[in-house]
């Protein structure tokens, strides 16, 4: 019977341990970053200036400041870390337009899969829909689609275009102040 007994007690006390393991990263991802490398399917894109001024600022507080080098906007939200390596921002999404033809833009919770993060660089991935992408200002917002004139075939085709499902990774490097 001691010996069941201790067998249990040594199964549960390396379960303790092995939970122990389980590293936070929050502290890693606070800090000053800029966007340096985006792929989409594995294929490296070739960054704009805007997009190389794109940067991040990752509070420990909770909150952020992406700053689109592209539109040369802030937009502020929050982040949360989950389950390890979820990292949960709320990020803009285009909701309409305005009266003078800019951008009406509501929160929605993006998660990214923290792939690295070490005291230099970090990657992100994310699978999303091209249409989604378009409309989710993901550290730079996106050209839209413009239909006007566009035939019948042709908005199909870009329909079909925007339905396919892509992986997107952003590299940042972080910045010392």
């Amino acid at each position: 019977m001691k010996r069941v007994v201790y067998l249990l007690l040594g199964i549960i006390l390396i379960s303790i341990v092995s939970c122990d393991d389980d590293t936070d990263l929050s502290p890693l991802l606070s800090g000053f970053w800029k966007q340096t490398q985006v792929f989409i399917d594995d294929e490296s894109v070739n960054l704009s200036e805007g997009e190389l001024n794109t940067s991040l600022l990752v509070e420990a507080n909770g909150v952020y400041r992406l700053y689109d080098g592209v539109t040369q906007k802030e937009h502020p939200g929050t982040w949360l870390l989950s389950d390890e390596n979820w990292f949960n921002l709320s990020m803009d999404k285009i909701q309409g337009k305005n009266t003078d033809g800019s951008y009406r833009f509501g929160q929605v919770l993006v998660r990214f899969t923290v792939v690295n993060v070490n005291d230099n660089e970090m990657e992100l991935r994310i699978k999303t829909y091209l249409f989604e992408r378009k409309l989710t200002v993901m550290f730079n917002l996106m050209e839209q689609d413009d239909t006007s004139g566009m035939s019948g075939e042709e908005k199909l085709e870009l329909d079909t275009q925007n339905k396919r499902l892509h992986t997107y990774r952003y590299v940042f490097k972080k910045v010392n102040l």
